[in-house]
């Protein structure tokens, strides 16, 4: 797997499914994962007559990032998807040396590009990395820590 044990890991339109329990799992609790999704209004829950269990269509349920990965994750819901770069870099740091550095980027394309899926998420990819990048002094020459972006689709 390209996430390792104690990673910092971003997840854009994350709905705290199977792709955010694995990222969690993956970082371990020394690991840290940033869980961006946009706000969203949840659809009342209805019990099915043959077995009795409850049951909702919606992706995430309301309530359930108070109970997610709490030593590890931090979920940040945002108004609009237009605010994952405050979500992601501006909350918490006052200058560029302060923000958080990420090792992975997690993009859903279909909650977060839309229509325009190639273009959208190729521009976003680009501009993560670049305000992800560091200061340009590492011994190697290459100070963005990002090693990989992995592009997913519902």
């Amino acid at each position: 797997m390209y996430v390792m044990k104690d990673d910092v890991v971003a997840e854009l339109g994350s709905q705290l499914r199977e792709s955010s329990r694995a990222l969690c799992e993956r970082i371990g609790p020394n690991g840290t994962a940033v869980l961006v999704d946009i706000a969203r209004k949840f659809p009342k829950e209805r019990k099915q007559k043959e077995t009795g269990r409850t049951r909702t269509s919606a992706m995430r349920r309301q309530g359930e990032e108070t109970e997610f990965y709490t030593d590890r994750a931090t979920f940040i819901e945002t108004k609009g998807f237009e605010m994952w770069r405050d979500a992601l870099f501006v909350r918490g740091s006052s200058t560029p040396s302060e923000r958080p550095r990420y090792n992975a980027l997690v993009v859903d394309v279909s909650t977060v590009a839309g229509n325009d899926l190639e273009l959208t998420c190729l521009s976003l990819i680009q501009e993560f990395l670049a305000l992800n990048n560091g200061s340009g002094e590492s011994s190697d020459g290459d100070s963005n820590p990002c090693r990989v972006v992995i592009v997913k689709s519902g």
